[in-house]
């Protein structure tokens, strides 16, 4: 029975190691994945979005409007026009 716990404690502990190995290698893949949901969601808010949506959405506060043309205008000017005041 002693035998048994020293060889599962042993695999457990060599199991640790690895995970220091691994640990680099998934911070990256887990950066990637996220920089590729920014990009794709970034995509969908200026690309995929309908005009009404983005009017209500983002019209409804000229600060709203400004972040979205910041973010979404690629210098063709202003898109989104804030509530008339």
């Amino acid at each position: 029975m002693k035998i048994l716990f020293i060889a599962i404690a042993a695999l457990l502990l060599a199991g640790c190691a690895s995970f220091d190995v691994m640990a680099p290698k998934v911070a990256d893949k887990g950066a990637r994945v996220s920089d590729n949901a920014l990009t794709a969601a970034e995509w969908a808010i200026c690309n995929a979005a309908s005009v009404g949506s983005v009017r209500r959405r983002y019209g409804a506060t000229v600060e709203m409007a400004d972040a979205w043309n910041e973010l979404c205008s690629m210098d063709k000017g202003k898109i989104v026009q804030g509530p008339a005041e």
